[in-house]
Parts: C-alpha cells; structure tokens; sequence
C-alpha cells in the first residue's frame, strides 16, 4: 500500500503565459486568469486526491510575508515582497524533499527550475503536460456528467426525485 503524499507546485504565471487561453484572458483580466487557472487546479486536485500549490509572483509588492488561500486541496500562494514563485517553489521542495512519505512535482516551463526539482528527487511537469492532464479530467467529468443526466432521464419521475433529493442532502450534509 502506498501511503505516500503526492504535492504539486504550479508556477502561476509561468503557465498563464503558457497556457494561449489563459494569456489571451491574462492580457484583459489579470484576476480572471488567475481564478480560470485556479478552477482547472481546483478539479486537478480534487480528481487525483493532490495537495496542489498555486503560487503567484507579488515580487513588487510590499507584503511582508507570503499570502495564502486554501480551498480543499487546492492553496493559492501570494509571495511575500522581493520574493519570485521560482524562490519559494525551490525552498518548499527542498524542505519537503527530505520527508520520503512526500512526492512533490513542480508545474513550470523554467528549465533551471526542472533541473532542480529532478535534482531533489522531484517530478517536473511542463505546463503543456499538465494542461492536458487538466482536459482529460475535464473530459471525465463531463462525460460522467452526461452519463448521469441520461440515467436520470431513463427513471420514472418518483425515482429521479428522490435521487435528486438525495444529492441535495449529501450537498447539505458536506456544506
């Protein structure tokens, strides 16, 4: 049995720019390419069970220490002043990269950050690889989708109803 924790790190603005839907949105709307990138990382967490760390730049601003957002399995990470993503991914990974219960990725185009991340025993993602791990998990989940809307559709009204009653108790219940 595998009891090991798998972490991902994503370099934020590294894969907006990456990502051509993202960067046409990030040219607009700064804010709604972060939350865009943050969704599809909030899926990719949930899908494969990940604690996944999405860590935005603020290099110029003045917070004295880095911000973060939790959501679930999903952290969006605010660097702290004078502090770039690829400084504090670096420090995380080798902090973490000494506990062998913990698999740690790195999602960045940055080559001499892929090097260390390989160096410490980490797995480096490209963003075009987890781009398409994120449309896969798209793809299941509405696939799925779709299967459970034809089920439904299939059962006498009296079963469909109480199975939707029943999904907004279990919603209830989670909340």
């Amino acid at each position: 049995m595998n009891n090991r924790k798998t972490i991902l790190f994503v370099d934020g603005y590294n894969v907006l720019n990456a990502w051509p839907e993202l960067k046409l949105i990030l040219e607009d709307d700064f804010e709604g390419a972060r939350e865009k990138l943050n969704d599809y990382m909030h899926e990719y967490a949930s899908y494969y069970g990940e604690e996944v760390y999405v860590v935005y730049d603020a290099y110029l601003t003045n917070a004295k220490k880095a911000h973060v957002e939790s959501y679930g399995h999903l952290h969006v990470v605010y660097t702290k002043e004078n502090q770039t993503a690829d400084s504090y991914i670096e420090r995380q990974v080798k902090l973490l990269s000494e506990d062998v219960r913990i698999m740690i990725k790195v999602a960045t185009s940055d080559w001499v950050q892929q090097r260390q991340i390989l160096g410490s025993g980490g797995i480096r993602l490209t963003p075009w690889e987890l781009k398409d791990k994120c449309a896969r998990i798209r793809r299941k989940i509405e696939h799925r989708h779709r299967m459970a809307e034809e089920a439904a559709s299939k059962e006498p009204s009296g079963h469909q109803s109480l199975r939707n009653l029943d999904k907004l108790l279990e919603i209830r219940k989670n909340n």
